[in-house]
């Protein structure tokens, strides 16, 4: 999807823990918000593992 951030390509990656918190649980574009539906903990826990894949 054109609109959702790649976190793939590495660069959004090289954001703090606390800056990809906050824009996973806001969302924008293409990519839904995760408050409410995902714990602090769990998408913290996401970060780490696509942290992992780099």
């Amino acid at each position: 999807m054109p609109e959702a951030p790649n976190f793939a390509r590495g660069e959004r990656l090289l954001q703090s823990d606390i800056s990809l918190l906050n824009a996973m649980r806001i969302g924008r574009g293409a990519m839904p918000g995760y408050m409410g539906i995902l714990s602090d903990r769990e998408i913290l826990d996401v970060i780490s593992f696509l942290r992992t894949l780099r």
